[in-house]
Order: structure tokens, then sequence, then C-alpha cells
């Protein structure tokens, strides 16, 4: 390959991981990197992993789980994740909480999802999502604003509240910049960088 490429393939539910996977190629590409985002739910079959430089999966968490197709995905492409320069991005109401509890719980869910799938990334970050009321159903918006109580978040359910730290994001598509850069031998996780 010539020019070196990034593919991002993200799952989201409620548009907020879908914001982050489409901030991170713009700055990519702003930066010269040829760079793809699709939704795994949407992945053209041109479209072959294991084509890219890098690949960066992201996905939301709901309670305390990551999303099935982003699972079904990384599993099927577990060997090219592997043998590829890749990176992990999870998307949570936890990793944008107050607390390191929460924050903690956040990357527990990350680690966890990595060990249950068995991919070695190179890098992986979780970062604050969204209180998305607006768009949730009734019983959603009620389960949420409860948690919302508990762990002193946004309770005010007539609009969304962005958790997400956008200065961080930005860091981790600079660290993605650098991986484009790195040797191919790239193996171990770096969790939380």
């Amino acid at each position: 390959m010539s020019t070196s490429s990034v593919l991002i393939v993200y799952g989201s539910r409620h548009g907020q991981t879908a914001k982050v996977a489409n901030y991170v190629g713009s700055l990519l590409a702003s930066s010269g990197i040829a760079t793809a985002v699709a939704s795994v739910d949407n992945l053209p079959r041109h479209i072959m992993p294991s084509s890219f430089d890098v690949i960066v999966v992201g996905s939301p968490v709901y309670f305390s789980r990551h999303l099935r197709t982003v699972r079904r995905f990384v599993l099927a492409n577990r060997d090219a994740l592997n043998r590829t320069r890749s990176a992990f991005f999870s998307v949570s109401g936890s990793a944008g909480g107050h607390s390191e509890a929460e924050r903690a719980e956040a990357q527990r869910c990350l680690l966890q999802f990595l060990e249950q799938t068995g991919w070695r990334c190179a890098l992986a970050e979780t970062f604050g999502g969204s209180m998305a009321y607006t768009r949730y159903n009734p019983f959603v918006r009620w389960v949420i604003k409860r948690i919302a109580m508990k762990k002193g978040g946004p309770v005010d359910t007539s609009r969304d509240h962005e958790l997400t730290d956008w200065t961080q994001v930005r860091h981790f598509a600079d660290a993605v910049s650098e991986l484009v850069g790195r040797s191919a031998d790239v193996r171990t996780c770096e969790a939380g960088t």
C-alpha cells in the first residue's frame, strides 16, 4: 500500500459513538491519512479490514456491556486485528463520571471486552458518552435518570447532556496517527494511554 490508511468501524445506538468515530476520522484525514469511517451495521462488503494499516473500533457501553454487533465484528476479524496495528475506544457514561470508581468501572468494561474477545490492540481508551434523554424510550429514560440521580449526574430529561472530553478524543486521534508510523509488530494493549 503506497499511502497509510486507517479504518474506523463503530457501533452506535444513540449517536455519540458515531460522533466520536467521525471526529477521529476527520482529525486523521486532516493530517493527510487516508481514512474510512463506517458503522459496523452498514460496513460495505468491499471494505476488507486486513487491507488497512491501522484498524480502530469503537463501541458504546450499555449496562456494562459493549454492543453485540461490535463484539461479533471483533471476533470475526480477530486475526486481522491482532496482526494489524489496532486501537479500541469505548464510550460510556461511567467514563465521563465524576468519581474515580465510575472511571475505573469504564476501564474494567474495556479490559473485559478485550480479554473476552482475545483482541490484543496497541491502544485502548475510554471516553465519556452522553445522556441522550430526548432519544431514549420512556423506560430507558427512567432507568438512566435513576442511575444519574445516584451518581450525581445530569437528571434534566428535557435535553441531552454531553459527557465527552473532546481534548481526550484529540489525544487519542494523535496516538492513532502515531500508530500509522509504527512498525506492524505492536502487540500489547496500552489501555488508558
